[in-house]
């Protein structure tokens, strides 16, 4: 990559950062990456992209800070982003003719078709591009899915209190019609008793809001403000009108449909049926909820502890761009003499993040591309054994000239060549590598793959890596400006390890206050960022359906002991015991629950396989987390109407009787 001098712009937030937007015009900055030599210079300020948005970024500047070669390269080149804005009322579909002319004259279509392989390119329209992706569809289909089970279950409990009221405000609801009350004055008292309930609940969420914020904000990526775009606006409005009109209306109508002669006598027991039909709905919204759980914080835990075909429990991460290369090597020497540090080296890149990608020849055949490969590109020599990358084939390179592939490189060459005999010693040619059609790369070793990127996003190409020097300058790139990556293995992590590598480095590099040394295991949890997230919601989703649920059960079964309290009284007198008793609310209660209950592991089984489709590698669907979640909320709807129970089933029998 070229030194670039020129204009850029930036955005408002960065601007800040160097005093202000009128003080920022006209001040030049220089890219880490690029080094200090590099000279740009601000020319504008834009306003900040919205932290919701597909698109973010602190400086715009022209394509033109890249090299010619970077530019023109219209094979293997997938470093950018492409945007075009079309005349209005154009049909995206209708420049398909006019792109593949664009390709036919940049790109060798007819010779890449002739091999089997294809290019093509499509426009997406941005503002649906986010939504559109698989990934994001399944976020949010599974997050849906738990709003929507938390909306309903609040609202199934809501009537179950509401009908629960019903049964209690009969009385009341027969002297009012007595009286002349008409059905829209009782419509026109549950309206007005719902709007208070409402109003007083918004209030209770925005305090909520208000005070988990951060952890609000964690859970979602970006702040809540943020999220009050005009759309969510039109969804908040829907669901507390939704909720409104099931509130109030349903009761009401109940209300309406008391018959005055059977308000005084005979009601309850026409809506304890109502009241279980609830319940039970709740109990299978639980029952999905609780094996997401399970299956989530299996899945966090098969990501954090996977295999990823190199060991990184004991090293630390420093990003060190634009360090003058002999203070790099003065780092890690300097590191090397300390007795807790085994190993310290220098890297283009770390398997974690993305790599680029470059095309494969054979000598013989310098035009003709065979297969795009991963590139892991260039780190010191003693890389390999430091990440532990495992060969089975030949050796770590250690020249320039030597090129390290992985076992699937191997398998997909054996389709255009014949390595029976091995990859190693075969030589290949390698885009933005070989500087000409004689530059060949000669394969030194085959490794086992491993996971380039995470377990959310693995890239299965098959990847090449190779040695550096400093000594060296190979290919058309001077590689020593791009490996300022350190990477220390060190007896155990823990925090005086990470200060004495701190330490070194701002005693070479004293210009640097902020210095940043992080454990790869750190590294690797962000990665799974939302992974997390999405465990943590399963979980706040689970306990809030479970406590809401939990009310409803506990006032169902004192519901169900003021009304059978006679009935407990006789059956005591009779020589009936507390256990019976007991027996008697649970089996009613447990029929149903059970029944409930493998409804909803039935409906997370779907849903878990529907999210698991999310990850590359995945756990497999063990019907213990069913078995286990359906079990838990059975235990728990038992023990809860155990102890509800329990009071009326010790209650005196003759106090019983003289209270009904």
């Amino acid at each position: 990559m070229q030194q670039y001098n020129g204009n850029i712009a930036v955005s408002r937030s960065f601007a800040e950062k160097l005093g202000g937007v009128n003080v920022a015009i006209g001040k030049q900055i220089y890219s880490e990456v690029w080094g200090p030599k590099t000279r740009l210079t601000v020319v504008g300020v834009f306003e900040d992209f919205p932290e919701n948005g597909s698109v973010q970024c602190d400086i715009v500047t022209t394509i033109a800070a890249f090299g010619e070669w970077s530019i023109n390269n219209w094979l293997g080149n997938d470093r950018y982003r492409g945007f075009v804005k079309l005349a209005p009322n154009v049909d995206p579909n209708s420049l398909k003719d006019a792109i593949r002319k664009m390709q036919e004259a940049h790109q060798p279509l007819e010779e890449l078709e002739r091999d089997g392989s294809t290019i093509w390119y499509t426009l997406t329209p941005l503002a649906t591009m986010h939504r559109h992706e698989p990934t994001i569809k399944n976020y949010v289909l599974i997050l849906s899915v738990v709003a929507a089970l938390l909306l309903l279950v609040s609202v199934l409990n809501y009537l179950l209190m509401a009908v629960s009221d019903v049964v209690r405000r009969s009385k009341e609801m027969g002297v009012r019609k007595c009286y002349g009350a008409s059905a829209g004055s009782i419509y026109g008292m549950l309206i007005k008793e719902t709007a208070l309930n409402l109003l007083a609940s918004l209030a209770v969420a925005a305090l909520v809001i208000w005070a988990f914020s951060g952890v609000i904000e964690s859970l979602l990526g970006v702040p809540v403000a943020s999220l009050m775009v005009p759309q969510t606006r039109w969804v908040l409005v829907g669901i507390i009108a939704f909720i409104f009109v099931v509130s109030a209306l349903i009761p009401a109508m109940m209300f309406v449909r008391i018959p005055v002669s059977t308000a005084f006598s005979g009601y309850k027991e026409n809506k304890r049926r109502w009241k279980l039909s609830l319940l039970m709905l709740q109990i299978g919204i639980n029952a999905i909820l609780l094996p997401m759980v399970l299956v989530a914080d299996g899945q966090y835990d098969r990501a954090l502890n996977a295999d990823m075909g190199y060991e990184y429990e004991h090293l630390l991460y420093s990003p060190l761009r634009g360090a003058d290369k002999d203070k790099l090597i003065l780092i890690t020497e300097k590191l090397r003499q300390y007795p807790e540090v085994e190993a310290a080296e220098l890297t283009y890149c770390i398997p974690l993040y993305k790599s680029s990608g470059n095309n494969i020849m054979l000598p013989d055949n310098p035009t003709k591309y065979l297969m795009g490969v991963c590139d892991q590109y260039m780190a010191t020599e003693g890389f390999f054994d430091l990440m532990g990358f495992r060969l089975t084939e030949g050796k770590a390179p250690s020249k320039p000239k030597d090129v390290a592939v992985s076992q699937s490189f191997v398998k997909e060459m054996n389709l255009y060549a014949d390595w029976s005999d091995g990859a190693v010693g075969k030589d290949i040619l390698i885009s933005e590598h070989s500087d000409g059609d004689d530059d060949v790369y000669t394969i030194c070793g085959v490794y086992e793959d491993y996971v380039i990127g995470s377990m959310l996003g693995n890239d299965d190409r098959a990847s090449i890596r190779f040695c550096w020097n400093m000594d060296w300058n190979s290919g058309p790139e001077d590689w020593s400006r791009m490996m300022n990556t350190l990477v220390v293995k060190v007896r155990e992590v823990n925090p005086e390890a990470i200060a004495k590598v701190k330490a070194v480095i701002e005693e070479c590099l004293p210009e640097r206050n902020n210095v940043e040394v992080t454990p790869y295991t750190e590294l690797v949890k962000k990665e799974y960022t939302h992974l997390y997230q999405m465990r943590r919601t399963f979980i706040i989703g689970a306990l809030f359906a479970l406590a809401i649920a939990l009310f409803g059960l506990i006032g169902f079964v004192r519901d169900e002991a003021n009304r059978r309290s006679k009935e407990v009284a006789i059956r005591k007198v009779n020589g009936a015991v507390a256990g019976e008793i007991i027996r008697m609310f649970m089996a009613d209660v447990l029929k149903l629950a059970v029944i409930a209950a493998l409804i909803g592991v039935a409906i997370a089984y779907f849903l878990a396989d529907k999210w698991l489709e999310l990850f590359a590698m995945r756990i497999g669907l063990s019907p213990l987390y069913f078995i286990i979640g359906a079990v838990t909320v059975l235990l728990i709807v038992t023990a809860v109407v155990v102890m509800s129970s329990n009071r009326v089933a010790r209650m005196n029998p003759v106090k019983s009787l003289k209270n009904n």
